[in-house]
């Protein structure tokens, strides 16, 4: 019994504090100019054909944006930042993946495919999920998606403002699954790290790579 307790236990925490890339920050427009930041947490992680998915404001999920096989996705360095973001939106891609940023755009069939995302205020809910379509990590706001999500997961309180920011706030995993270490309707830092101790997090993970 006693061994039966400690496996659980074990289980538990590797499913929970585990995930090799996570969502940093959802940034919710006022228009369809949406975007979505990762962040990398394990080396050499490899993405292709994982996805993201999104859920309606009534608490639908909806068809995912798949990540392509392109050489792009694979191996990437902990501490990389991914944007995500919707075609509507007028920066320009980086695709050099050296200074730990990416920027791609949804509607880029080379490195996607699938259904672009559209984040809601009142209630979202947005996953990452593997090969096998296997939950890793994801967050979620509002009643109707309360329990759109299986864990680990975050819910933050509150709704979405347009134009605004919802983002982690804090510099470790364990952290990343507690409502009060996110912020709602925040300044958008799109790329840059969200708060000192979230920038101190990235930083950390890019100067001690695994091995």
């Amino acid at each position: 019994m006693k061994k039966n307790i400690i496996l659980f236990v074990l289980l538990i925490f590797s499913s929970t504090y585990s995930q090799p890339i996570v969502i940093n920050e959802l940034y919710n427009s006022v228009s369809n100019d949406e975007w979505l930041e990762l962040l990398v947490v394990e080396d050499s992680l490899d993405l292709r054909n994982w996805d993201i998915r999104d859920f309606s404001s009534s608490g639908s999920p909806q068809q995912p944006l798949v990540f392509s096989n392109h050489s792009l996705w694979n191996n990437l360095r902990k501490g990389t930042i991914i944007i995500v973001a919707r075609p509507e939106n007028p920066f320009s891609e980086d695709l050099d993946p050296s200074d730990y940023l990416l920027i791609v755009k949804s509607s880029n069939a080379v490195y996607f495919s699938g259904n672009v995302f559209l984040i809601a205020g009142s209630s979202e809910a947005v996953q990452i999920r593997n090969t096998s379509q296997t939950h890793i990590f994801g967050v979620s706001w509002g009643s109707a998606n309360l329990n759109s999500l299986p864990q680990p997961k975050v819910h933050v309180t509150g709704t979405s403002s347009s134009n605004t920011s919802v983002y982690f706030k804090e510099d470790s995993l364990p952290e990343i699954l507690v409502a009060s270490n996110w912020a709602m309707n925040g300044t958008p830092t799109m790329g840059a790290g969200n708060t000192a101790n979230n920038i101190a997090w990235i930083q950390s993970l890019r100067a001690k790579p695994d091995g």
